[in-house]
Order: structure tokens, then C-alpha cells, then sequence
């Protein structure tokens, strides 16, 4: 539209999966402790868009801005499983698990909870929480849209580009977080001990498991922290992030110049990548808790994202 100054491309698609490959745990009489089978559906329905925006355009080699956002959501759906079989452990760590369980969307986390009454209360015993009897779904490794923001502005042979990358959504269990509060190495962990090791302490806002009454005992920072042990819900986090990807600010040498290289064109560039993030995934690097395979969604002391700079030659010949 207007002369090609906003472009607009997008689809929508619904997909069923059948005759997956499942690895089932079987009885080891039978001299195996796996059979392979092909059986399940899943259903994926989503949308993908790309818009394209063109505010300023020189005719005459002034400045100019090209605007691109792109944009993916993915909904998935166990829709049925192997006959008599309700789910499948994808991976697990440390007592919480993702699976694919039939009714449910693909990638759930499944863990344990803070113990609470019937009116949402949490419970304490010697005024600390209590860790429920029963795993819950406490989160989705899928994230609700992802996309990517791409600014191109030039003048004359100068030419800079601003790319963000965006996740929103999705949800992690961070084992890295968990082993820092255990340790007492986080800031975190500074709570309830501002003073001294012990003072001023921690009243967990609570009700006492045993008179039903809220909780009054103070218990030490180290007392607090350990008692999160295995309380997955503690660690679950909003795995939405924002990265500036890349900045490159290039210059193309005059034609006269790129001769001597015998080239059509050459562009030198000075190229940023990984430069900033924003995440309320404290103390880790939100990117990496994801890998190729099934297990998605753990993070345990994962190495981040390395920054780096440097210089680009790009020549034509």
C-alpha cells in the first residue's frame, strides 16, 4: 500500500499431527525396557505475520528508514496419546517433569506447590511453608508469541540496523535459582538478615497448620530459603525477554575506492550482537534455558549469551 510504504504479509495454519513416535516404558520380563510405537495426535494452530513500514524515503539519496516486524504464535494441543495411555514424561529434573498429556497443551510443567487451605491460604509449620502432597501444572515452556523488530536508516553511504529479538510468554523452572537461595549466595537471600545472620528475621504470612491460626514465628533467612527446597512454584518464571540482537553501522567506500579492490562495492561495518537484555528472570540468562530436544524449560547453570564486537568487510566483486 501507498507506493509500497506498508507491506503486510501473513498466514494462518492448522495442523494435526498423527502416528508420532512414542517411547513407552515396558515391564523388563520382557527383555526390553522400551517399545517404540506410533501413536498420539497433536494439534498446532497459529498465525504469522510480517509488516513492513517505510516512514521517510529520499528520492535523492538522503535519508531513509525501512521498518520490519515479524510475528509467531503457536497453539498446541495433546488431542490423544497411545490407547490407555494419559501421558508422557518428556523430561524431568529434580522432581518436576514436562509432558504431553492428553486434553492439555503440549510442554506442561508439572511440579509442586506451596501447601494452602481450602480458602488459598499457605500453611506453615513451626512458621515455615509446607510443600504440597500432590504435583500441579505450574506453567507451559511455550511462549505466547514471539517476533523480531528490524529498523534499517541510511544516508547517503551510511547505513545503520537496530535488531530486537522478542519472546513473550512461556514458562521455566530456574535449578540455578534454586541451588543460589539454597547456598545463600543470591541477594535475595539478603532478606531477614539486613541486620546480622538472624535478625531481623522472617514471619511467613501465613496460617499455622496446626491451631489455624496466622502464623506468628520468626525464623532465620537460612531457615526460609532452605524450606523452599523442591517447592518448584518458588522458581517458576515468566520467560518473556527482550534482546538488542544486533547494531551494525556500516559505511560503503566510494566506487573509486572499491576499484583498487578490484570490486563493485565494498562495505566496512563495525557489528554489535547480544548488546542489551531485559528479563524478570533474575540471574540468568532467559535464552538459553532452551535446547533442540523434548526436555524443554529446565535451566541449570546455564552459560549466557556471549556478547560480542567487531569489524565486517563485505565486497562485491
Amino acid at each position: 500500500m501507498y507506493d509500497n510504504r506498508i507491506t503486510f504479509d501473513g498466514s494462518y495454519y492448522s495442523k494435526q499431527t498423527k502416528n508420532q513416535i512414542l517411547n513407552l516404558v515396558i515391564p523388563p520380563s520382557s527383555g526390553f525396557s522400551t517399545q517404540s510405537v506410533n501413536a498420539g495426535e497433536v494439534e498446532n494452530k497459529g498465525f504469522e505475520a510480517e509488516i513492513g513500514v517505510t516512514p521517510i524515503r529520499s528520492s535523492t539519496g538522503g535519508f531513509n528508514w525501512v521498518s520490519t516486524f515479524n510475528y509467531a504464535a503457536n497453539r498446541s494441543k495433546v488431542v490423544s496419546l497411545a490407547p490407555g495411555l494419559q501421558t508422557v514424561v518428556l523430561g524431568s529434573q529434580w522432581s518436576a517433569t514436562v509432558e504431553a498429556r492428553a486434553g492439555e497443551p503440549y510442554g506442561v510443567i508439572r511440579g509442586y506447590d506451596f501447601a494452602r487451605d481450602s480458602a488459598g491460604n499457605l500453611l506453615t509449620e513451626n512458621g515455615l511453608p509446607i510443600r504440597g502432597s500432590q504435583l500441579k501444572v505450574l506453567g507451559n515452556v511455550n511462549p505466547k508469541w514471539i517476533g523480531g523488530w528490524n529498523n534499517e536508516f541510511k544516508y547517503h553511504r551510511f547505513t545503520l540496523n537496530v535488531l530486537f529479538d522478542i519472546h513473550h510468554g512461556g514458562d521455566i523452572f530456574s535449578i540455578t535459582n534454586m541451588m543460589c537461595q539454597q547456598s545463600g549466595t543470591c541477594t535475595s537471600t539478603l532478606t531477614g538478615r539486613e541486620v546480622d545472620w538472624n535478625k531481623p528475621g522472617i514471619v511467613v504470612k501465613g496460617i499455622d497448620e496446626t491451631t489455624g491460626k496466622a502464623n506468628t514465628i520468626n525464623v532465620t533467612s537460612e531457615e526460609y530459603f532452605q524450606s523452599l527446597w523442591l517447592i518448584h512454584s518458588a522458581y517458576i518464571y515468566d520467560d518473556s525477554y527482550i534482546k538488542l540482537r544486533e547494531m551494525r553501522l556500516g559505511y560503503d567506500l566510494p566506487s573509486s575506492l572499491a576499484g583498487r579492490f578490484n570490486a563493485q562495492s565494498v562495505n566496512v561495518s563495525f557489528v554489535g550482537r547480544n548488546l542489551w537484555t531485559h528479563s524478570n528472570v533474575p540471574n540468568v540468562d532467559p535464552e538459553f534455558t532452551y535446547g533442540t530436544g523434548n526436555s524443554q524449560g529446565f535451566e541449570f547453570a546455564e552459560m549466557p549469551t556471549a556478547r560480542s564486537l567487531g569489524i565486517s568487510f563485505q565486497v562485491t566483486p
